[in-house]
């Protein structure tokens, strides 16, 4: 579980990010967890559009996390990509890059495959 204290002002509100079996439960409280993260609101509204990006806010030193650090690259995957955001290879050809992909596979025998 990880939670989640967005610090606004004197006070915060803590939110617990429970993920279970391709699933995620989110309520609020502050009881111990496995990762704690702490951050402004406004930082907390950028993750949470896709504005900003957890990994690079702590590396900012804007976020702190105390606990399994790990367990954030999990947990990053729950917030949305930046608006425009996709795989840069369709901006320049991506369909023919895949196509000579698949050529390319379709080409080499079983054991090279393996």
């Amino acid at each position: 579980m990880v939670l989640i204290k967005v610090e606004e002002g004197d006070g915060g509100e803590f939110w617990r990010v429970a993920m279970r079996d391709r699933a995620v439960v989110v309520d609020r409280g502050s009881e111990p967890a496995d990762a704690t993260v702490v951050l402004s609101a406004d930082l907390f509204h950028d993750l949470i559009t896709g504005a900003d990006q957890l990994i690079a806010a702590l590396l900012r030193n804007e976020a702190t996390v105390v606990g399994e650090v790990a367990l954030l690259l999990v947990f990053r995957r729950f917030f949305p990509s930046a608006p425009g955001s996709g795989d840069p290879r369709d901006a320049v050809g991506g369909s023919r890059w895949r196509e000579r992909m698949d050529e390319t596979v379709a080409r080499s025998t079983p054991a090279e495959r393996a």
